[in-house]
């Protein structure tokens, strides 16, 4: 798992460059337009949030309560960009750093497992581009 988030500055010409500083902290990196970046950035965003517990409400199956960890020390902002609407959110949540939070997720009937997909509103991998990731949820 990636460390916790602090600043660093990387000057590098390779995106593998990087590699080491992900335990240091949140990395800005110079060479913005490496079309390889948003695939490196995401799951740096993605490591340190967790899907801790999740289970559907006994009077509605079709609504499931996930709870999010967010283990880093800064918060995130996403937009959830996938095939399940929140019931209780609007599409944007806030994931305040090293908490929890629940949020509730239609999926219009019961299953074992399904997915969130999020785009991290807060990290930009290029001007209006923000890296996406999936978080698999797995019913208790």
């Amino acid at each position: 798992m990636v460390g916790s988030f602090e600043v660093v500055r990387a000057f590098t010409e390779h995106i593998d460059d990087i590699v080491p500083l992900f335990e240091a902290s949140r990395v800005f990196y110079e060479k913005a337009s490496d079309p390889d970046l948003a695939d490196h950035v995401a799951p740096i965003v993605e490591a340190p949030i967790e899907v801790v517990n999740a289970v559907y409400f006994r009077q509605i199956s079709s609504v499931a309560q996930v709870t999010l960890r967010n283990n880093s020390s800064i918060n995130y902002t996403l937009e959830n960009v996938g095939a399940y609407d929140f019931n209780t959110h609007s599409n944007i949540l806030r994931l305040s750093a090293r908490s929890d939070t629940k949020v509730q997720v239609k999926t219009l009937q019961g299953f074992a497992n399904f997915d969130l997909k999020l785009k991290a509103l807060n990290v930009l991998t290029a001007p209006d581009q923000h890296p996406e990731f999936t978080l698999p949820v797995s019913i208790d």
